[in-house]
């Protein structure tokens, strides 16, 4: 039977459970590919984050004002290691970290709202960040973390709208 039908056959007979399912599956996060960035980690110093009372797998290169990577939904930070390099040659710190229910830090369900406050919580860690180098789910994190009151800020090709 199709996942959709019996889905839709759950329901119908017992919608608490239905939801609670649904819930579930909506909220946690699907496990990131493996990625060629792992080995870029090794190279950098862990950060102890924690997001109410859960650790977050954090890590940062180099000395200097703070660039924040952010992964999107399903991501982890070894995704983005390729702006590792650059930015550190460009008198940057930069800083990666695994958002709530992704990679190093545990499976837990997530949503943007967690993902924006994990980005405070990191750049809070930190001393605050200049810039963001974020990726789909993660630019809308750091959108609400900005109008939340994170500062400075610098966006790199962020989208222009998330409506139609």
């Amino acid at each position: 039977m199709r996942f959709r039908a019996a889905f839709a056959m759950l329901g119908r007979i017992a919608p608490e459970v239905a939801a609670a399912v649904f819930e579930r599956l909506f909220f946690t996060p699907p496990r990131p590919p493996r990625s060629r960035g792992e080995p870029t980690l090794k190279n950098a110093e862990w950060i102890a984050v924690n997001l109410e009372g859960r650790p977050l797998a954090a890590w940062r290169w180099g000395n200097g004002p703070a660039t924040l990577l952010v992964h999107g939904w399903g991501g982890q930070a070894a995704q983005l290691s390729s702006f590792v390099a650059p930015l550190l040659a460009r008198g940057f710190s930069v800083v990666a970290f695994d958002g709530p229910g992704h990679g190093r830090s545990g499976r837990v369900k997530s949503s943007l709202p967690q993902l924006a406050w994990a980005i405070r919580a990191v750049s809070d860690s930190v001393g605050g960040v200049t810039g963001i180098v974020a990726h789909s789910l993660g630019a809308a994190a750091a959108v609400l973390a900005v109008r939340d009151g994170l500062r400075p800020v610098a966006f790199l090709a962020a989208a222009r709208s998330i409506g139609s």
